[in-house]
């Protein structure tokens, strides 16, 4: 695939994207454009935001996680938001 070829191909996929996605994306590009490690962000969390995070991981890894559909959903519910 030749540089034309991976243009088009990336303006289509991001075409297609949908605003929260478009916005995620952005985030992204921004920060591989910028070299940005997540290690620097990680290294200006507290040890309580660290710890927070490293237990979600663990929950996770026990399979103990929620669908993000799921809780949207129960939380539309119980907000009454549609």
């Amino acid at each position: 695939m030749n540089e034309s070829e991976i243009k088009i191909k990336l303006f289509q996929e991001i075409d297609a994207l949908g605003n929260d996605k478009l916005i995620e994306l952005l985030g992204i590009i921004n920060n591989f454009l910028n070299n940005k490690d997540d290690m620097e962000e990680w290294n200006t969390l507290s040890s309580q935001q660290k710890k927070g995070i490293n237990y979600g991981i663990s929950e996770l890894d026990k399979n103990k996680g929620i669908e993000h559909n799921l809780v949207m959903e129960e939380l539309r519910k119980k907000y009454g938001i549609s």
